[in-house]
């Protein structure tokens, strides 16, 4: 059950994003450019044991939904709280 519901979902859309001024630069299966046009929602949330942002786009799957590693500036203090990743996405957006 714990691998279905957590491992699972992590392994699938888990991928490297990094913002960039001309959009995210994202790696899961392939590399992508992804317009911030493209990019829905930003959510920094803690999934434990790490921070971690939910990154929801308009493309097809497997892109439509990445979550990326995050770090958080002070210590966490709610389970939705942003993080340096989250925070320069949506300052791009």
């Amino acid at each position: 059950m714990f691998f279905f519901l957590y491992l699972l979902p992590l392994t699938v859309f888990q991928a490297a994003s990094e913002p960039k001024p001309d959009g995210l630069h994202v790696l899961q299966y392939r590399s992508a450019l992804i317009p911030y046009a493209d990019v829905k929602r930003c959510i920094g949330l803690f999934l434990i044991p790490f921070p971690a942002v939910l990154v929801i786009t308009s493309w097809k799957f497997p892109l439509k939904v990445l979550i990326s590693a995050d770090d958080f500036e002070k210590t966490r203090l709610r389970f939705i709280q942003d993080g340096k990743l989250s925070k320069s996405i949506k300052a791009l957006m």
